[in-house]
């Protein structure tokens, strides 16, 4: 169960993201003439880049350690009698 919630965590935060760097990418294409706002649309694209970068690299490990306290979880249900 763990793991199906961490999946799809996983899978929102990519929505929120693909939705936060379109919005960046087409707003950019409108303000080029806008150096300051091209800077803070460059800061969001950036962060959003970031975080995509940090939430896949560590995805594996994430759903891997999830699987691990489950089989745990069901080892002590068993053991208890649940």
């Amino acid at each position: 169960m763990s793991a199906l919630v961490t999946c799809g965590l996983t899978h929102e935060i990519n929505n929120l993201l693909t939705v936060i760097l379109a919005h960046a990418d087409s707003l950019t294409a409108h303000c080029s003439s806008s150096p300051p706002a091209r800077e803070h649309l460059d800061a969001i694209s950036n962060a959003a880049h970031r975080i995509a970068s940090a939430v896949y690299s560590h995805e594996s490990d994430l759903q891997k350690a999830v699987r691990q306290t489950d089989q745990q979880h069901q080892g002590i249900s068993l053991a208890v009698g649940k």
